[in-house]
């Protein structure tokens, strides 16, 4: 617990499309066991929440899926090399006790580590494919 006590209160900046921009007005993150500040991040206005929509619904993937899955990998290599730091920052944010945290980063390593093989694979075999589209009606199976 002594790591929880002396920890440095965070300034994060809010990121759209890459950009960090700072907004006039700022959010407190309090560690719920005893209420202390922990961080702060900008608060957007409805206006940058817009302008991050629009660039979303714009963006078109310009990477190949071998690309995309070196992406995947290497995300989940880094939340093993930085567990511990993950771990704590969830526990001052949430509240979870260490152990709980630690698990919870597990749990992102294990979503990226499944997801990059699916990436690199062809379309057809995602767990989305059975999904109806105008040129493909809906198939529905069961597996016993």
């Amino acid at each position: 617990m002594d790591t929880m006590v002396r920890a440095d209160v965070r300034h994060e900046m809010l990121r759209i499309a890459g950009r960090k921009i700072e907004t006039g007005a700022r959010l407190e993150v309090h560690f719920p066991w005893d209420n202390r500040l922990v961080g702060t991040v900008p608060r957007a206005t409805p206006e940058l929440v817009a302008e991050a929509f629009r660039i979303a619904h714009a963006y078109k993937p310009k990477l190949t899926r071998y690309q995309r899955q070196k992406i995947l990998l290497k995300t989940a290599e880094l939340l093993v090399s930085r567990k511990e730091e993950l771990s704590r920052l969830i526990t001052l944010e949430s509240g979870l006790c260490l152990k709980d945290s630690l698990y919870e980063v597990g749990r992102a390593y294990d979503v990226f580590t499944f997801a990059s093989p699916r990436t690199a694979s062809r379309a057809r075999s995602s767990p989305c494919a059975s999904r109806s589209t105008p040129s493909r009606p809906s198939r529905r199976s069961t597996i016993r």
